[in-house]
């Protein structure tokens, strides 16, 4: 029991107010009213306890979230970090603190430098000073040693400026690139690998164009002198025997079968290295094999446009021209069922342009090149081969039914200025 001459605080209190209450004067209520203050009383406790209950539910709602946003800021996968305005850490979540390999609690109030690689120090410093003079989103790359292995570690930071009335602060995500660089790193080499490997055999594609173009010339030349010339000679000496002799021993028909054989030993001595192509140039090559091509496919008809000059074209690429019209020519024959080719040799826009048109029943370029067709577009990547490894540039266009257009091209040479010309 509580002492009567030591009242509680409470006690006194309400003892107070009691005398307080005695002494005044109350007027009279009525008994409906007194039931309706009492009514009034209880809803008011009732509501009272209702938004208790809320504010409860709320707290408990506030709680929650807050444990939420700690277990997102601290397990999130990317380190969050707050620094001051000279760089010192302010606030760490724990990805961060692994990310430097140091307590967090032993991370606040250090500077950041001091866990950066020497080459990037000033980087940082630079990307606190960008930040600080805007508002928006910065991003660069660092390079830390943690403090417990001594690893070498990239990162990427994004940083913006949160400023207040008194002070300035940096927020910065950070994210571990290590292994993105170090793929990007492999991917650089394997690309500097690929870009040797292909010039490699660029080279062995050009060289071994270029030998099987003179082992065209030398075994032309061989059937010139081993066939050509020495059937030549017999024919002429069988011009020299007398008529009675030739008729006695059928000799006209031997000249006939000599005559023949010169033909063909002619014709393939052309078709492997064409000598109008060395002695006079690629127009009359051209010429010349259209001629022969109309012979050989009287049913098409030949349109040829040949405007450019022998001095205008560089005789490296003049092989090149003649061997690619060829194939275009003998594709157009063999599969396009066509009965007009326009062939062309002009300059356009300071291009050398060479273009075979027919209007045949055309193609899928797409599945002649994937191999889809029977055809597997041999001849169309031999012919663009030729045109890369001359310097130019090809392209074929066709849709089945409306013909095909071949184009190759090459960039004009540019003349030597006045002091470096010879002569």
């Amino acid at each position: 029991m509580v002492d009567k001459k030591h009242k509680s605080p409470r006690e006194t209190l309400r003892s107070r107010a009691e005398k307080t209450l005695s002494k005044q004067k109350l007027p009279r209520v009525p008994k409906a009213d007194v039931q309706k203050l009492i009514h009034e009383r209880q809803i008011h406790q009732i509501e009272l306890e209702m938004q208790n209950d809320e504010l409860r539910s709320k707290q408990i709602g506030i709680e929650q979230a807050r444990d939420r946003y700690l277990d997102f800021y601290d397990f999130a996968p990317v380190g969050y970090f707050t620094f001051d305005q000279k760089g010192k850490i302010v606030e760490v979540n724990l990805t961060g603190a692994s990310l430097l390999g140091v307590p967090r609690s032993r991370l606040i109030g250090r500077l950041f430098t001091l866990f950066l690689e020497d080459d990037f120090i000033n980087s940082f410093l630079r990307h606190l000073k960008e930040i600080s003079s805007g508002e928006l989103l910065q991003t660069t790359e660092l390079r830390i040693r943690r403090a417990d292995t001594k690893s070498l570690i990239d990162v990427l930071f994004h940083s913006v400026a949160i400023r207040s009335t008194e002070e300035i602060r940096f927020r910065s995500a950070v994210t571990d690139i290590t292994e993105r660089k170090l793929a990007e790193e492999e991917l650089f080499k394997a690309r500097q690998e690929l870009t040797k490997t292909n010039e490699r055999l660029r080279y062995l594609s050009n060289r071994l164009l270029t030998v099987q173009e003179e082992e065209r010339g030398r075994i032309a030349l061989e059937v010139h002198d081993n066939f050509t010339s020495p059937l030549t000679a017999i024919k002429y000496r069988l011009e020299d025997i007398p008529a009675e002799l030739k008729n006695r021993y059928h000799l006209e028909e031997v000249s006939n079968e000599l005559e023949a054989a010169i033909g063909q030993a002619r014709r393939i001595q052309t078709s492997l290295r064409p000598s109008a192509l060395d002695d006079l140039g690629i127009a009359p090559a051209l010429n010349w094999y259209c001629r022969e091509f109309q012979k050989n496919y009287p049913h098409i008809n030949i349109e040829k446009q040949l405007q450019l000059g022998e001095d205008k074209i560089p005789d490296s690429i003049k092989i090149a021209i003649y061997r690619i019209a060829q194939e275009a020519l003998n594709n157009t024959a063999r599969l396009s069922k066509a009965n007009c080719v326009r062939l062309s040799l002009t300059k356009k826009k300071g291009a050398i342009d060479l273009v075979i048109e027919d209007n045949g029943q055309g193609f899928d370029v797409e599945i002649m090149l994937s191999g889809g067709s029977p055809h597997q577009g041999f001849g169309l990547s031999s012919m663009r081969e030729r045109a890369a490894l001359s310097g130019g540039l090809f392209h074929v266009e066709s849709v089945p039914g409306e013909g095909t257009i071949v184009r190759a091209s090459w960039p004009t040479p540019q003349p030597l200025p006045v002091g470096e010309r010879r002569g």
